[in-house]
């Protein structure tokens, strides 16, 4: 009877063994295909990520000799440094904003006319620096066309963008045009300040006078 117990015994532990054996298999197979889930979930996750909105910095403002004006990535300014001599280095400017601190690429010119200077604006803190390729009109600080003018934020504003008057313009009270108040001369350089329906509210650079004028009586961008 001893020995029938005992191969007994011996059969079930050889059963409990085999039992053992296919199981452990299936395990390892089923750890490895949940490593290859997660693996394979991995680039869905790093797909989610949305790479970060650059915001662009450059203050609305006077730099010195040089206002600029940021309406969304459009650039606009207008550059006037008078000389005793009468005549002065004074050019209108534009360019469209990047990235967040890198330069920019301008354009100087004189509206109407079709010299055109290239260049580049670069932030820095407090502060800006214009460099062109050439003298616009002959007139300018040679340090603008070598090394590059470095100006100063001096007065923040809160305009939208610059602009040259392409013509005499009546300049209104208000948006509805009811009565002309004045008369800005062509050439004159303004600071947009609002837009309503056609119209500019604008304030004259250096001057008191203020008003709406047709956004059409503006030189267009290049």
């Amino acid at each position: 009877m001893n020995i029938l117990k005992n191969w007994a015994l011996l059969v079930l532990l050889l059963v409990s063994l085999a039992a053992c054996k296919e199981s452990a298999p299936k395990a390892e197979q089923q750890d490895e295909s949940k490593v290859e889930e997660s693996t394979a979930a991995a680039p869905q996750e790093e797909a989610k990520e949305v790479a970060p909105e650059v915001k662009l910095s450059f203050p609305t403002g006077e730099y010195g000799s040089l206002v600029l004006g940021f309406q969304g990535n459009q650039l606009t300014g207008y550059y006037d440094m008078p000389l005793g001599s009468g005549n002065g280095c004074s050019f209108f400017l534009e360019g469209r904003l990047v990235e967040a601190g890198k330069e920019v690429a301008v354009k100087a010119y004189f509206p109407g006319s079709e010299e055109v200077v290239e260049g580049s604006l670069k932030q820095e803190e407090q502060a800006v620096t214009l460099k062109l390729a050439a003298n616009p009109g002959g007139q300018c600080d040679p340090s603008l066309y070598g090394e590059g003018e470095k100006l100063f934020l001096s007065q923040p504003a809160g305009y939208l963008r610059v602009g040259v008057l392409s013509q005499d313009a009546k300049l209104y009270g208000d948006a509805q045009k009811s009565e002309a108040k004045g008369q800005l001369e062509k050439f004159s350089v303004v600071l947009v300040l609002a837009e309503e329906n056609g119209l500019l509210q604008i304030a004259e650079m250096n001057q008191a006078a203020k008003g709406w004028i047709s956004a059409d009586e503006l030189f267009p961008l290049r």
